[in-house]
């Protein structure tokens, strides 16, 4: 870990405080750290206390520990709170198993419909911030100029755009224009609901009519399920596909002549091959790779950036028929839950499960190899030309290094068992996940 230069941990190298000059300024050189007023919070860690040491550059991987560690908590109570607020719909208890949650549903969907509820979405997508991945690094390594390195992306990540529109991805990486917005006139491709200009093929749910069969009908009759023939009306596309008229999501076109469109964001993708990585300084839709630093600072920085990942909820498209004799209140009632609640929460949990993978992975890199990292790199530096301070800053931070691994598995656990009832719920429930 680069965190001195010549020993020296904060920005630039600190003066060597001597014995004598402590002595000078009326500190008894018997009892260096009482006299000066240095002390230790042996229990900083275990009360969320960053402020370890008193050195910026070690008390950042403290920082990016706790963050961690609370971020995991937060996802783990949400998940939890997702599946509580299904249950209760459907007249279950709070804190249900995932397997009960399901049952309850499974119950309310064999009251009203014919066998199973289909939902089709495209996997919900999570973007970390390379410019954040950056920082981190540079709060953690005084080595590293954040003006002068960049992170990686193994995956999509947008592209810095000049005046003309202009971006640059490099030789063998894909670039893409994207636009969002409400029913934009799309000439590529639509992620979300396409509304036709006329009767055409749809590839997910057709909302509307369908010149052939319907796999699902609402109960005014109109097609809410695949379309074996032409579709009039709405199709909402679980994946991006082709779209012949307005986009309600977002529009992806291939760029003209190496140009985006003043309102489009544009994006380099090298998902497309193994091994292919694209400089990036903005997000990143996939694994980023900080700049090369100490093992634990790198490991901080990825702690930092998956903390901060952003993961949007997908759009569900649903389809279903209703049972023979269910009448119109019955039908409305099912109707505004299945739209109204349980879409919008199982949309909520895909999103919430896609972050808890994050962060179960960095968890368990940072428990691991991060706090091994940092405690060797600790205790190398302690036998180095240091100050009072930072000597005794980094005495004090040393044994809870262990402390902050604990907080972190700790926190992971209660993850694990978030995402195991929800992967309960998701195993037992009658849909087509």
């Amino acid at each position: 870990m680069a965190l001195i230069k010549k020993m020296g941990f904060f920005g630039a190298p600190l003066a060597i405080m001597a014995v004598g000059a402590m002595s000078a300024q009326g500190c008894d050189p018997g009892d260096l750290a009482e006299q000066c007023g240095l002390s230790c919070d042996e229990t900083a860690v275990l009360n969320g206390n960053a402020s370890v040491s008193g050195v910026q550059n070690v008390d950042a991987f403290f920082s990016a520990g706790l963050n961690l560690s609370a971020e995991a908590k937060i996802v783990a109570a949400e998940i939890r709170a997702e599946l509580d607020t299904i249950a209760k719909s459907c007249g279950a208890a709070e804190g249900s198993t995932g397997a009960e949650v399901a049952a309850a549903v499974n119950a309310k969907l064999e009251a009203s419909i014919d066998g199973s509820l289909k939902l089709e979405y495209q996997e919900p997508k999570c973007e970390i911030s390379a410019e954040v991945t950056v920082e981190a690094t540079a709060k953690c390594d005084v080595e590293v100029d954040p003006g002068e390195v960049k992170a990686e992306c193994s995956g999509k990540c947008e592209a810095e755009v000049n005046a003309e529109g202009e971006f640059d991805c490099g030789a063998d990486v894909e670039a893409q224009c994207e636009v969002n917005g409400p029913q934009i006139e799309c000439s590529g491709k639509c992620e979300g609901s396409c509304k036709l200009e006329a009767a055409a093929s749809c590839s997910g749910t057709c909302k509307g009519e369908c010149s052939g069969t319907c796999s699902a009908t609402t109960s005014d009759g109109s097609c809410a399920g695949s379309c074996d023939g032409e579709c009039t009306g709405t199709c909402e596309a679980s994946v991006a596909a082709e779209c012949s008229g307005s986009c309600e999501g977002k529009c992806i076109v291939e760029p003209a002549n190496g140009k985006c469109e003043a309102n489009a964001t544009a994006r380099c993708d090298a998902s497309g091959s193994v091994d292919a990585k694209v400089e990036c300084e903005g997000k990143c839709e996939g694994e980023v790779t900080p700049p090369s630093a100490s093992a634990e600072c790198e490991a901080s920085a990825k702690a930092e950036a998956d903390v901060r990942a952003e993961c949007t909820p997908p759009q569900l498209a649903l389809s279903y028929e209703f049972s023979a004799g269910l009448d119109a209140a019955a039908q409305a009632e099912f109707e505004a839950w299945v739209t109204g609640t349980l879409s919008a929460r199982v949309s909520a949990l895909l999103a919430l499960q896609a972050k808890a993978e994050i962060l179960a992975d960095t968890c368990a890199s940072f428990a691991s190899d991060g706090v091994a990292a940092a405690t060797g790199s600790f205790n190398a530096a302690l036998s180095g030309d240091l100050s009072i301070q930072e000597s005794f800053g980094l005495t004090c931070a040393v044994p809870q290094v262990a402390d902050l691994g604990e907080a972190v598995a700790s926190a992971a656990g209660d993850l694990s068992a978030s995402v195991n009832a929800y992967a309960e719920f998701t195993g037992e429930l009658n849909a087509g996940f």
